[in-house]
């Protein structure tokens, strides 16, 4: 009994090391699939935010060279139902005060840099509704701003990711966060070692500096199992018809 068993333990040593050796590549391999997808999808993300971005940007400027125009101004309040990203168009003429009260201080603030920098910059950020407001100092001391809704700032039909599925994509700048998709629930995400995928990246706008955040949570949830198991049974059936060859061959030697 113990020479059979002596026997037996360098086989199931073996399978041991078959089996763990291969669901080991097949994991590896499993999460570079995985990774290189997120990586796509990060890289078409920051390609659409920043091309929104440099659009709005664009419209700051249309904005600015057109209100000396007669009807302008009726025709600049127009463009929230035209852009929805657009919430809503504020104006300053000369030493009024700009048209919503409650970012006058911040729009102000911002108007010298926008005028020695000669672009729209960012004048401040509502992290608690998702916006953020854009000024740009014209000429004769006229001035206009835009508020955006970051969560609009892609067509649903147009963005990558499942607007449910498992990634959260910020927009990061100076300590605040814009959620433009929450990602999987905390209760929902799977346990791993590391914080997961993650991709970061600045948006090619200089008036909108954010930082592109996106990150996917992952873990031996989301491993390969049904091929790991699968692995499992095929190498121990090969391991198992190398033990009776080998058996036959030593049979076959004692008896000639």
């Amino acid at each position: 009994m113990q020479l059979r068993w002596r026997h037996t333990v360098p086989w199931i040593l073996g399978w041991a090391v078959l089996a763990l050796a291969g669901g080991v590549a097949l994991v590896r391999w499993d999460i570079a699939q995985r990774r290189d997808a997120f990586a796509t999808d990060a890289r078409i993300v920051h390609r659409l935010l920043s091309q929104r971005a440099v659009e709005i940007d664009a419209t700051l400027a249309t904005l600015s060279l057109l209100d000396t125009t007669a009807g302008a101004a009726d025709a600049a309040q127009r463009l929230p139902a035209l852009h929805p990203t657009v919430l809503r168009v504020l104006r300053r003429a000369g030493d009024a005060a700009w048209s919503e009260a409650s970012l006058d201080a911040a729009l102000r603030d911002a108007e010298p840099t926008s005028r020695r920098d000669r672009r729209a910059v960012l004048a401040t950020i509502d992290a608690a509704r998702g916006h953020y407001v854009l000024v740009l100092a014209g000429a004769a001391g006229l001035s206009h701003a835009l508020v955006v809704d970051a969560a609009r700032l892609v067509d649903a039909d147009t963005w990558p990711l499942a607007r449910d599925g498992p990634v959260r994509v910020e927009l990061r700048h100076g300590g605040a966060v814009l959620v433009l998709q929450p990602g999987a629930d905390r209760a929902a995400r799977p346990l791993g070692l590391t914080p997961g995928f993650v991709a970061a990246k600045t948006l090619d706008a200089p008036s909108q500096p954010f930082e592109v955040h996106l990150q996917r949570a992952t873990g031996p949830a989301q491993w390969p199992w049904a091929a790991l198991v699968a692995w499992v049974l095929i190498s121990a059936t090969l391991v198992g018809a190398a033990a009776a060859v080998q058996r036959q061959r030593t049979a076959r030697r004692r008896a000639e």
